[in-house]
């Protein structure tokens, strides 16, 4: 597997405004090209850039909600739904995919983020177009 697999092949390029963020696929042995990307650690999983930029755009503003783990200490976590457009053809799938996926961290907005959930729709353009909201949690 190459990160060159994630690379977007697929945004639209006019009439859709966001932020630029990092995208961040977890680390295996059976990834190759890694070297001389950024790499970054979360909950014991090694996470690694897959060195293009992916486009974010917010739909709505960012909450805000107190969380309490196992261990009892209370923290404030953030969540904002984005939509991006960016996606990878998948030869197996024989469709475009996006190229974030439930699991990734990205960074963007000035912070990082797990991506919790990621959902297709579709808009008229007039032709059809594939747009992706991605549901993203705060991480420390």
């Amino acid at each position: 597997m190459h990160l060159r697999e994630f690379w977007p092949e697929r945004r639209l390029p006019f009439g859709f405004v966001g932020d630029w963020g990092k995208l961040y696929k977890p680390f295996t042995d059976e990834l190759d090209s890694v070297e001389g990307n950024e790499t970054v650690n979360y909950q014991e999983t090694n996470f690694v850039d897959i060195g293009v930029d992916i486009q974010f755009k917010k739909l709505g503003g960012i909450t805000s909600s107190i969380e309490q783990p196992i261990n009892g200490y209370q923290q404030t976590v953030y969540n904002v739904s984005v939509e991006t457009t960016d996606a990878y053809f998948d030869d197996a799938l024989r469709q475009y995919v996006c190229c974030v996926a439930a699991g990734d961290i990205v960074k963007v907005f000035g912070r990082s983020w797990l991506v919790e959930k990621v959902n297709e729709k579709s808009k008229s353009t007039p032709g059809m177009k594939g747009f992706f909201v991605c549901d993203l949690k705060s991480i420390n």
